[in-house]
């Protein structure tokens, strides 16, 4: 996969990238983690 090159291609990608940036480091690890378990 290569998923910064489809970040950067992709507007929608970007809005949501910005999105997630927006929430806390703590939130978006805990997330990423329930999301791969």
């Amino acid at each position: 996969m290569i998923m910064t090159h489809t970040l950067e291609t992709r507007p929608v990608d970007k809005f949501t990238l910005a999105k997630l940036n927006s929430i806390p480091t703590t939130g978006l690890s805990t997330q990423v983690q329930n999301k791969q378990n």
